[in-house]
């Protein structure tokens, strides 16, 4: 080796007593394998924990280290080799790794002093525990508002094109709160036909940047049309860009429907104050009902004495077929059924072909193309005068509460006008009969 044999091997200094020896070749050996399993754990630690700050110092720590295990492998080999050359030389670049990372570790030491420690991260986990608990708390309050308002709230991101719904929202759609969010396509596919060019306008409106308001339909999952109030705001960037849509929605079936029910009452009472037509009257009825429930035919039915009778007025929508003026007679309906119209029997059938109805009863509808019924008796007094009857026939049809009231009212209202309207009509006809006689009774007067 270099210039060793200018020099005598280290053990000559300890006499090589094998004691002394012994006891520094050990020592050596056992600190040069600690040195060397050092970096190995540290390695394999930055390599797990690549989130860890500053982790290039913790390789630089294990060429330090690895560097100081060779100078005690070299102390055990100058023991019998007197190498001493290739000995500095290694303690030499132990010292230049040595040097490098002390004063890494100096310059990092203000950042470092920076990272939070363990009683300092348990607080901010504290704190953030608290924050999240009040959050949560107030998206509960919002929550619980929002039903007991039922207005819900959405969100739209325009980058990734996902959309967020409060529990209320999916309430309002007729949607369980735990489901997936619909997409754009599925939410188009819920909007009423005749509204979803509005509602497409209102929203290349936000996006420009612009608030605004909105009514419209959609078609609940049991095939219901629900009423809706939308407002948005777009949101804003720090550039100044449209990056989100916000706003909220307001179920306001029960109002618009409350408003039509004021509205058909009402030009149905100026109907009868202003024509004193029987015909007239009954087929505004109809028409005004058919174009209420959005359904497909209205018709009034009235009876004869033997049970059978005739459709006297009836609005039908395309393509379903007129019946009007048919006389039928029932072979089902007699005394029985009879007694129970008189008694305000309200017939609300969702699905004929599943009610269990009489086979003649099915005979009977099954030309009229009929899926849903609904039948209200038209009473004078306690005598059944006629028939109230709506048709569903592009499908079944789950009939509300609302709809059977509304068309009870109805066929009270007619059963207060006819009466009125045949009084009229006698009194007219007297009237005319008087004056007719008066007439006569001039111009034999003016012969003599």
């Amino acid at each position: 080796m270099v210039l060793a044999e200018f020099f005598i091997p280290h053990g000559h200094c300890y006499l090589w007593k094998p004691e002394l020896v012994g006891l520094h070749l050990i020592s050596d050996f056992l600190t040069a394998l600690a040195y060397y399993s050092i970096p190995l754990t540290l390695t394999y630690f930055v390599t797990k924990r690549s989130d860890v700050p500053f982790n290039w110092i913790f390789l630089l720590f294990s060429g330090f280290i690895i560097a100081c295990g060779t100078t005690h492998i070299m102390a055990i080999w100058t023991l019998w080799h007197p190498n001493y050359w290739v000995s500095g030389w290694i303690k030499a670049v132990t010292a230049l790794i040595s040097v490098v990372t002390a004063g890494e570790l100096v310059r990092l030491l203000p950042q470092a002093l920076t990272i939070p420690s363990t009683a300092q991260l348990e607080a901010e986990i504290k704190e953030r525990q608290k924050a999240q608990a009040a959050l949560l708390q107030e998206k509960t309050h919002l929550a619980q508002a929002q039903n007991v308002a039922h207005v819900g709230s959405w969100e739209f991101d325009l980058a990734s094109q996902d959309i967020t719904w409060s529990d209320e929202t999916f309430r309002i759609y007729g949607l369980s709160p735990g489901q997936p969010t619909p997409t754009i396509r599925e939410h188009w596919q819920t909007i009423h036909v005749k509204d979803r060019k509005a509602w497409k306008k209102t929203v290349h409106q936000l996006i420009r940047g612009k608030s605004c308001q909105l009514e419209f339909r959609i078609l609940h999952p049991d095939g219901f049309i629900r009423h809706l109030f939308a407002q948005g705001e777009p949101i804003f960037n720090t550039q100044g860009q449209v990056y989100k849509l916000f706003g909220t929605l307001l179920d306001i079936s029960d109002r618009v429907a409350a408003q039509q029910r004021e509205r058909l009452f009402g030009s149905i009472a100026l109907r009868i104050h202003k024509s004193l037509e029987l015909n007239e009257i009954l087929d505004t009825t109809v028409t005004e009902v058919r174009q209420f429930l959005e359904t497909d035919r209205v018709l009034i039915y009235r009876f004869n004495p033997d049970w059978s009778g005739q459709i006297l007025v009836e609005s039908v929508g395309e393509p379903w077929r007129g019946v009007l003026n048919t006389t039928l007679h029932d072979p089902c309906f007699g005394k029985d059924y009879a007694q129970l119209y008189q008694q305000g029997r309200v017939s609300a059938i969702a699905n004929i072909y599943t009610a269990g109805l009489h086979p003649c009863h099915l005979q009977l509808l099954k030309p009229f193309q009929v899926i849903a019924n609904l039948v209200v008796p038209i009473l004078l007094g306690e005598k059944v005068w006629g028939l109230l009857i709506v048709h569903h026939c592009r499908s079944q049809r789950h009939w509300q509460s609302e709809e059977i009231e509304l068309l009870q009212q109805l066929a009270t209202q007619v059963a207060i006008a006819i009466p009125l309207i045949v009084k009229s009509m006698d009194i007219s006809f007297l009237c005319g009969h008087k004056y007719n006689r008066q007439l006569s009774r001039l111009a034999r007067n003016t012969s003599s």
